[in-house]
């Protein structure tokens, strides 16, 4: 009785440190005061009705949602077939092919960011959009790859395999037969590398200039400025999101 109780409480300070700061963010946002203090003074929606109007923000936003969209969609074209490859075949050196794929996320986002500064713009002649374009691509294929090769895990080939001895080419084998048994596999690997390009800061801030910016640099960009509740209400915007 003893060790459950102190387990309990174990899970319950847990859980009170992973949710404290977000409490802590909406109760800010709603404050009455010009100033970032909890608990709130007040109540107020002017934070959210300046979050909504703030031009820095909406175009933040768009950069963003649009960059990470086709960036996700990118790697799924090249994350979802090396996964599939290297969980069907077996072949010397895929070991290492695995580790090449994941080393995105061993790298620090810093120095990817810095490299796609000094390498992949210029070469791009200048374009932010290229350049947050191919970053995004790249900090997605890892989770791709790990989240599909987990669904393939499971998957029994043999049925493929079935479906070719029956008539059906290899790509129609492969979208007839693979891709609905993967298909939760498949949305969970997108969400994923989607908010974790969505959330990115590092490429954001190297890649970016002060006409073009992601929202997460937008956003550190007005905290640089200004303190208030603003910041706390987008945030919580993006939470709910």
């Amino acid at each position: 009785m003893r060790k459950s109780k102190c387990l309990l409480a174990l899970t319950l300070f847990t859980y009170l440190f992973l949710i404290g700061p977000m409490v802590v963010m909406i109760g800010t946002a709603f404050n009455g005061d010009s100033a970032l203090s909890f608990p709130p003074n007040g109540f107020s929606l002017q934070w959210f009705e300046n979050a909504f109007t703030s031009k820095s923000f909406l175009d933040g936003f768009k950069t963003s949602f649009v960059v990470s969209l086709f960036g996700t969609l990118l790697a799924m074209l090249l994350g979802v077939p090396a996964a599939y490859a290297m969980n069907k075949y077996k072949f010397k050196g895929k070991a290492l092919l695995n580790g090449f794929f994941i080393s995105p996320t061993l790298i620090p986002a810093v120095v990817l960011g810095f490299s796609l500064l000094k390498s992949f713009v210029p070469n791009l002649g200048g374009s932010i959009y290229a350049g947050l374009l191919v970053g995004y691509t790249l900090i997605g294929i890892p989770y791709i790859i790990r989240v599909t090769s987990s669904a393939l895990a499971n998957f029994d080939f043999s049925i493929e395999e079935a479906a070719r001895s029956l008539g059906c080419s290899a790509p129609k084998a492969f979208f007839a037969s693979v891709i609905p048994n993967i298909r939760s596999g498949l949305m969970s690997a997108f969400i994923l590398a989607f908010i974790n390009s969505f959330n990115d800061v590092c490429i954001g801030v190297f890649v970016s200039n002060p006409g073009t910016m992601t929202l997460p640099t937008a956003m550190m960009s007005y905290v640089q400025g200004r303190i208030d509740p603003t910041i706390a209400a987008a945030s919580v915007i993006l939470m709910l999101m």
